[in-house]
């Protein structure tokens, strides 16, 4: 690993002057999600890979930038997450096996759109479609899981139909790769999948508000 250029408090102090924000800055090894924003009760509190420690002042003008306005165009900080992929803490478990082609819908096509436009290329997860069941009510069937010790988004073959618009599939990405970027703390003893911050930015998904209509509507 290379040289520190930065300490905790000159990289917060840097952001901070670039987007003018309010910021609480944690450093992390998060696997999975390499930059993480969130509102707290005193600005911004923004999760980010113990990696952007080194990374260039272009690099951390550009997550200023992000922090200032959202829909500014990010491809330094996507640049940098990739040409240090290597640094990621590996972790070890089975192999996966793993089928992103359906008979409608490419699931890892969607998940790099998702990826790109909402996450800034930062999550790094599995994507996969799960295996076929007998037919049921899927009223209480999951259309999607996140799995955090593999690290593995997996979507119900339910979804690949024809019948199916694309923005389900997009949403339902989506809410996954959301578990992944979100560390989920635990309350009153007991863990918060479903988190205020979650449901908060969940309805940034721009087809929200379809999507929640078509689901709530489909028996499958």
């Amino acid at each position: 690993m290379g040289r520190y250029l930065h300490s905790t408090l000159s990289l917060k102090a840097h952001i901070e002057e670039v987007s003018g924000k309010v910021v609480t800055l944690k450093i992390t090894d998060n696997t999975t999600s390499m930059l993480s924003v969130s509102h707290g009760v005193k600005g911004l509190i923004v999760r980010i890979n113990q990696m952007f420690l080194d990374a260039e002042p272009e690099v951390i003008n550009e997550i200023g930038a992000l922090l200032k306005d959202t829909k500014v165009k990010t491809p330094l900080i996507r640049q940098y997450i990739r040409n240090n992929s290597n640094r990621i803490k590996k972790v070890t478990h089975r192999k996966i096996l793993t089928t992103h082609q359906g008979r409608h819908y490419n699931l890892l096509d969607i998940y790099n759109r998702i990826n790109e436009e909402y996450f800034c290329g930062s999550i790094n997860a599995v994507i996969t479609w799960g295996k076929k069941t007998r037919k049921r009510r899927v009223k209480t069937r999951r259309l999607g899981s996140y799995h955090g010790p593999s690290n593995v988004i997996r979507l119900n073959p339910v979804l690949d139909s024809a019948t199916i618009p694309q923005y389900i599939l997009e949403y339902v990405v989506y809410h996954e790769m959301l578990h992944a970027a979100i560390n989920v703390a635990p309350s009153n003893g007991k863990r918060r999948v479903h988190s205020n911050e979650f449901k908060q930015r969940e309805k940034l998904f721009k087809y929200y508000n379809p999507a929640m209509a078509f689901l709530q509507s489909k028996t499958f």
